[in-house]
């Protein structure tokens, strides 16, 4: 799961920059939208770390 929550953030990052580049604000709800999703990924990917750690007993 590390390499593709990783991949996956990367992806939202580069779509991120896209769209924030393109848009009139950094307020507009696409960007809002892409930047939330980029949030949850984070998350979701420090948490299975955090748990492959401890299941691992480190």
């Amino acid at each position: 799961m590390t390499r593709e929550g990783a991949q996956r953030i990367d992806e939202l990052r580069d779509k991120l920059y896209e769209i924030a580049l393109n848009s009139s604000k950094l307020t507009d709800p696409h960007v809002l939208r892409i930047s939330e999703e980029t949030d949850r990924a984070i998350v979701d990917f420090l948490l299975k770390q955090q748990a492959n750690k401890k299941a691992a007993g480190e």
